[in-house]
C-alpha cells in the first residue's frame, strides 16, 4: 500500500494501518503528534540545525556512537524539541516520518517531577530579592524600599502567558482552597477563552481521526472522504427532511476532521 512523504498509510484503507486495537496510548499519542504540521516543521528545522544535539535511542538505551543526520531515518533518533515537550511532554522529538519507535522514545516526560510546584522548601525556589542579587541588579533607595515593601519574603514564580498562579496554605485545610482555586481557574479561563477546555476523548473513533487527518493531507476531497467512509460504516446516513434516510453531506467528513483535529494538538500526557 503507497505511504505518503510522512509515511503514513493510504487512508482508504483501514487494514494498512496495522494492528491498531494493540497500540498503548503512548502509541496513539505519538500517531497525533506525528501528524501536527508544526511538530513536522519544527522537526526538519531542528535537524538542518548545525546547533542541534541528536540522540539516537533504542531497546537498550543510548547508542554509543555520533550520531548525525544521516541517522534520521532510524528509530529512535531524537531531536530536543521546546514545541513537543509543551505539548506532549517529550523531552525529545522521534523523526514524525517514522511511526515504529522504540517505546521508550513515545513515554512522555509526565509531572513527576512536581515542576509546577513552587515549594519554598526546594533549594532551587529563590526569593526575589536573591533572584535580584544574582543578577547583580543595582537598585536606588526608591527602588530597594520599593522591594522590601512588597517582595521581602516573596519568592518569584515563573509563569507563562496562559498561566497563573495561586497560593495555597499547607497550614489550613485543603479542600476548602482546592474547591475555591478550582472555581476561580473556571471562571478565569471561561473569561479568557470563551469556554471550559475539554479533552473529550472517543478512543474508538481514534483510527477514523487519523484517517480523516490523512486524507485531507493527501488532499482529499469532503465529498471523496465522506462517500469514502459511508460505504466502510465510518459515517452513518443521515435523516431526509422528505422523509427516509441519504447518504451523509460533505460537512459529516469535515466535523469529523475538527474533531480529529483539536485531539492532534490537546492529546495530553
Amino acid at each position: 500500500m503507497p505511504q505518503s512523504d510522512w509515511s503514513v498509510p493510504d487512508w482508504r484503507d483501514g487494514a494498512a494501518y496495522g494492528d491498531w486495537a494493540a497500540w498503548s496510548t503512548d502509541r496513539w499519542r505519538w500517531e497525533f503528534c506525528r501528524r501536527c504540521p508544526d511538530i513536522r516543521a519544527e522537526f526538519d528545522a531542528l535537524l538542518n540545525d548545525p546547533q542541534c544535539s541528536f540522540v539516537l535511542v533504542d531497546g537498550k538505551g543510548e547508542r554509543e556512537h555520533v550520531i548525525t543526520d544521516l541517522d534520521s531515518h532510524l528509530p529512535g533518533f531524537m531531536v530536543p524539541s521546546p514545541l513537543a515537550k509543551e505539548r506532549y511532554g517529550y523531552l525529545l522529538l522521534p523523526n514524525p516520518r517514522v511511526a515504529e519507535q522504540p517505546e521508550q522514545a513515545l513515554r512522555p516526560f509526565r509531572v513527576s517531577d512536581k515542576k509546577d510546584l513552587v515549594d519554598p522548601s526546594i533549594p532551587l525556589v529563590a526569593l526575589v530579592r536573591d533572584h535580584l542579587t544574582t543578577a547583580q541588579v543595582e537598585l536606588d533607595d526608591t527602588q530597594q524600599a520599593y522591594v522590601d515593601l512588597f517582595f521581602r519574603d516573596s519568592y518569584a514564580v515563573p509563569l507563562k502567558t496562559s498561566q497563573v498562579a495561586i497560593r495555597f496554605d499547607i497550614n489550613k485545610p485543603l479542600e476548602p482552597q482546592l474547591k475555591a482555586a478550582s472555581e476561580t481557574l473556571k471562571g478565569l479561563q471561561k473569561k479568557r477563552q470563551g469556554k471550559l477546555v475539554q479533552t473529550r476523548r472517543h478512543p474508538e473513533k481514534w483510527l477514523s481521526y487519523l484517517r480523516v487527518l490523512d486524507a485531507r493531507d493527501a488532499k482529499a476531497t469532503w465529498s471523496e472522504i465522506t462517500k469514502v467512509f459511508y460505504e466502510q460504516g465510518i459515517l452513518e446516513r443521515q435523516r431526509d427532511p422528505s422523509g427516509g434516510y441519504r447518504a451523509p453531506e460533505p460537512k459529516a467528513a469535515h466535523q469529523l476532521w475538527k474533531q480529529a483535529d483539536a485531539l492532534r494538538f490537546n492529546f495530553g500526557f
